[in-house]
């Protein structure tokens, strides 16, 4: 099994190719914008607004169901999160549209990866998608938590 890091920024290398003008961290970097440090995330590609994707691993779950005595299988699960500084616009042009524009260009881009540590990757799906009720890091935030998981066909021996 590929080691669980470079997985880690592979999904960050394709969400990248998806989301040209968004930054892109293959680490957990939530802390540091909720307590305002937006620098790492403003594109000055689109107005120096928040404009930002993190992927960090969330699971690595032993698969039971296809145990083997001696070889071990796993099903490793890597969050998603996307964030994207809100503004008003018009019905034709703002930020929910963008936002929503730019997830769905990521979710294209892992459908068909068939080859190299991502082989067996799910598209992501994203069951969490909100604006911030209060202001994250004194900034009005759409954020979208989603779900990378790849298929548990990779074993390890024990």
């Amino acid at each position: 099994m590929a080691d669980s890091y470079a997985i880690q920024e592979a999904i960050a290398a394709v969400i990248e190719g998806a989301a040209t003008l968004a930054k892109v961290k293959a680490r957990n970097i939530y802390n540091a914008l909720a307590e305002g440090q937006w620098g790492m995330l403003q594109s000055s590609a689109d107005g120096n607004r928040a404009r930002g994707w993190m992927v960090t691993q969330s699971a690595d779950t032993f698969d039971e169901a296809s145990y083997i005595p001696g070889l071990a299988t796993y099903k490793p699960r890597y969050e998603v999160w996307q964030f994207y500084e809100y503004w008003v616009g018009d019905d034709d042009s703002n930020s929910e549209k963008t936002f929503a524009a730019e997830r769905d260009a990521v979710k294209a881009a892992f459908v068909g990866i068939d080859s190299g540590i991502l082989a067996n990757c799910n598209p992501p799906s994203f069951p969490d998608i909100r604006i911030t009720p209060e202001y994250l890091g004194n900034r009005l935030i759409h954020i979208a938590r989603g779900f990378v998981t790849i298929a548990a066909n990779e074993t390890t021996a024990c």
